[in-house]
């Protein structure tokens, strides 16, 4: 479970679970808006919700499930 958490924290870190999602590469969160709102996406800084220091600050989150960072 421990291998399964990191495998996809470092998919996350690579911004390659984020590709795999949204099929393009954002470089800024005003190019997202349009596909956030209009696939019920949104951004979250998962440090300040988990508490913990991921070196991961803003992720793309759907249904509350992490898919990817920026």
């Amino acid at each position: 479970m421990l291998e399964k958490a990191k495998e996809k924290l470092e998919k996350l870190r690579s911004g390659e679970l984020f590709q795999e999602h949204i099929g393009e590469s954002i470089q800024s969160v005003s190019e997202l808006a349009p596909i956030l709102k209009k696939n019920g996406y949104e951004l979250k800084d998962i440090e300040l919700e988990l508490g913990l220091p991921t070196g991961i600050t803003i992720c793309l989150v759907r249904n509350n499930e992490v898919l990817g960072s920026l």
